[in-house]
């Protein structure tokens, strides 16, 4: 079955309320992207978007199969695109990169789920999300 390597920036990071949903899932450790990235708080929940002047928004790697990708699309919606993600700083929580997804995980390249909806666009957060953000100024 074919493996993914995701980053998650906000509700499904460990310790945040969606954070079960990535149960089962290898956890490869923390990361950072490219300052080519804003978040966006959308009440509960962040969105990435790509920005000039960007942060670099923490947040973590996951190896995912098929079936949990086809999960997290049903859950992230259309108000979502899954696309490739460049980052800056990866701290890998124990396993060599060699040895993590089966030896497989230097030649993958990391995707993420990329807001594109237009609903509060202008809505910018801090770089690292917590639900302690969810309490927004709308």
């Amino acid at each position: 079955m074919k493996e993914v390597l995701i980053f998650v920036y906000g509700t499904l990071k460990s310790k945040q309320c969606r954070s079960r949903i990535m149960d089962g899932c290898q956890f490869v450790g923390e990361a950072k992207t490219k300052r080519d990235y804003k978040l966006v708080n959308l009440g509960s929940f962040p969105g990435l978007v790509p920005a000039k002047n960007g942060d670099n928004v923490a947040g973590e790697l996951y190896v995912v199969d098929e079936n949990k990708l086809r999960q997290l699309d049903m859950i992230e919606g259309s108000m979502y695109k899954f696309e490739k993600i460049e980052l800056e700083e990866v701290k890998l929580k124990e396993k060599p990169l060699s040895e993590a997804a089966n030896g497989q995980l230097e030649e993958m390249k990391p995707f993420t789920y990329i807001y594109v909806s237009s609903y509060g666009r202008d809505n910018f957060c801090e770089p690292c999300w917590s639900d302690s953000m969810s309490n927004s100024r709308w």
